[in-house]
């Protein structure tokens, strides 16, 4: 009678399982601390995600403002031109 014969197929079957499982146990230190260093990393970037939107909303919202009081001032430049042109064509002619 050889060992196969004498130990059941299961009893092979878990010792395989457990070789497999102490392997995936004594790799689990390192697998929680890259785990642990993609949460921070993952966390870092969404923080500047989030600053690099409120900076670029504060800058649409000067720019914005910006353009429209240039916008203001151009109308503004505009009126007291064709006013100044008025008052010019009145007293020439």
């Amino acid at each position: 009678m050889s060992s196969s014969d004498r130990v059941p197929h299961w009893v092979n079957d878990l010792a395989r399982w457990q070789k497999s499982l102490n392997a995936e146990l004594s790799a689990l230190p390192e697998t929680l601390q890259k785990f642990r260093e993609g949460v921070t990393n993952f966390q870092r970037i969404t923080q500047r995600l989030l600053d690099a939107t409120e900076a670029t909303e504060q800058f649409t919202k000067l720019s914005t403002g910006g353009m429209a009081d240039a916008g203001r001032r151009l109308d503004e430049a505009t009126q007291a031109l064709r006013a100044n042109m008025r008052r010019s064509s009145e007293t020439t002619g």
